[in-house]
């Protein structure tokens, strides 16, 4: 795994040409990534921040919720404050659950 995780970071490069974000910080090193447009988002350290998004306690609960049910307010099967507001309830009574421990 480790191995596999430093090639990631070795060719950091390679998503980053395609317009993702790369997924290793060690790229901001890169000559050529310094020259890309989307650079600036990993070249401030306040854009970098923004970045961040799995720091969330209940990260899984708000995927799985997007996962289910996001293509159907996105295609208009679903009203989208309908749709937002049973995630939003779903994820709540997830949480409400796991604070009780049962």
């Amino acid at each position: 795994m480790l191995k596999f995780i430093d090639w990631v970071q070795d060719n950091s490069l390679e998503w980053a040409k395609s317009g993702q974000n790369p997924a290793s910080l060690k790229i901001v090193e890169d000559p050529a990534y310094k020259e890309m447009p989307q650079s600036f988002l990993l070249l401030n350290p306040a854009e970098q921040k923004s970045l961040k998004i799995f720091d969330y306690k209940y990260n899984g609960y708000v995927s799985e919720q997007l996962e289910a049910n996001g293509n159907d307010i996105i295609f208009g099967k679903t009203p989208v404050n309908k749709g937002l507001a049973d995630m939003q309830k779903a994820v709540e009574d997830k949480i409400a659950k796991d604070k009780s421990n049962k």
